[in-house]
């Protein structure tokens, strides 16, 4: 009787890896940020998610469904994502942040003399979109939590019995320096700490340079501060704002400076609020911040307080909260703070009435993670 020979053993294949990092809002220190005030930051949870998976041939694709690209090929060629010449030219724009992200983790991979084989990405920023509002988004952050997301699944090929978590200011500083290359070198980086981190931090950067955090420090949330987070029903362009306010600041360097220091102050005294649990106090504070975003809008010429954020406030303090706006202002979200349940309900009551939407958020403790899937 012939003997069979034994069944070859399976080729082990590389697992899948899936990352994701939540968004961020602001709570205070908008623009002042920028010069070097800090800023107090939090983490919710809408995700971004990047997952990488071994090709099936011996390709490379991405797939992003909210760009609806089905499956972009490209390849690498000495560290550079190069795409085929007959990818639309738009495609190339929508996948410039993708090209510029992976291209960053690709320096980081060499640094451990590896490379990178045949993979499918997938990247999703779904959820940072208004829920049935006609491909609305929503100021979360996203593409500082796709970059996140994406270096931290990249970051997971290096060692397998090690997790990005483990080293997360080293992450950071590598997402910091791809979200700013792919933004043109603008933004705080603060949104890319919270995506990072997780919690509510309080961020503070070098003045003048936009490279290293000077201060990446958890803040405790009192139990007693309520918030509600509300869209303003439009968007805004952050970039347009900042750019006025930054022509305001050239133009009027004296006036500029009373508003920042004013603004500075006012961040520094939050932080310390929320320190103390002294939730009255920071209250207190986020109101006198509204009314500075508010006067530096009139100095630069910015619609920072737009008139959704005008009403907002109005209701708001009808109902017997604090209201001021989370980012850059113009559009885009609204908080509403109180110590009271009872306050935030009434508030509610009145922005859904005058016709605004709230939205269901919750501060997320933990910022990146990441998992690995075997077949």
């Amino acid at each position: 009787m012939p003997v069979s020979s034994p069944p070859e053993p399976a080729k082990s294949r590389r697992p899948a890896i899936l990352a994701q990092a939540p968004g961020k809002l602001l709570l205070l220190g908008e623009y002042a940020v920028l010069e070097g005030a800090p800023a107090i930051v939090t983490a919710v949870d809408r995700f971004a998610r990047a997952r990488i998976s071994p090709a099936d041939d011996d390709r490379f694709t991405v797939v992003a469904p909210v760009l609806e690209i089905a499956g972009q090929a490209f390849a690498l060629e000495e560290g550079k994502v190069i795409f085929p010449e007959t990818c639309p030219e738009a495609t190339r724009r929508q996948l410039a942040f993708f090209r510029i992200t992976l291209e960053h983790g690709l320096k980081l991979l060499a640094e451990h003399n590896l490379t990178l084989n045949a993979a499918r990405f997938e990247i999703d920023t779904s959820e940072f979109f208004l829920e049935n509002g006609g491909g609305v988004k929503l100021g979360f952050g996203s593409s500082a939590a796709l970059c996140v997301a994406l270096l931290g699944a990249m970051t997971a090929m290096v060692d397998s019995a090690a997790s990005p978590e483990d080293d997360l200011l080293y992450l950071f500083e590598t997402a910091l320096a791809a979200h700013r290359e792919a933004q043109g070198k603008v933004g705080s980086g603060a949104d890319v700490a919270a995506s990072v981190f997780g919690g509510v931090i309080q961020y503070q950067i070098l003045p003048d340079t936009l490279t290293a955090p000077t201060l990446i420090e958890e803040l405790p949330l009192p139990r007693d501060l309520n918030m509600l987070y509300i869209w303003s029903g439009q968007s805004a362009s952050t970039t347009e704002l900042v750019g006025r306010v930054h022509a305001f600041r050239d133009a009027q360097p004296t006036a500029w400076a009373a508003l920042l220091e004013r603004m500075q102050i006012l961040a520094e005294d939050g932080c310390f609020a929320l320190t103390e649990g002294n939730t009255p106090a920071f209250m207190q504070i986020a109101g006198q911040y509204h009314q500075a975003m508010t006067d530096l809008g009139e100095a630069a010429g910015a619609d920072i307080i737009s008139a959704p954020h005008r009403e907002l406030a109005a209701l708001a303090a009808g109902a017997g909260a604090v209201y001021k706006p989370s980012g850059a202002g113009g559009g885009d979200l609204g908080i509403a703070f109180s110590d009271d349940p009872d306050v935030i309900t009434a508030t509610t009551a009145a922005v859904h009435e005058a016709g605004y939407r709230t939205l269901d958020l919750t501060v997320v403790p933990r910022g990146l993670q990441t998992t690995r899937q075997e077949d």
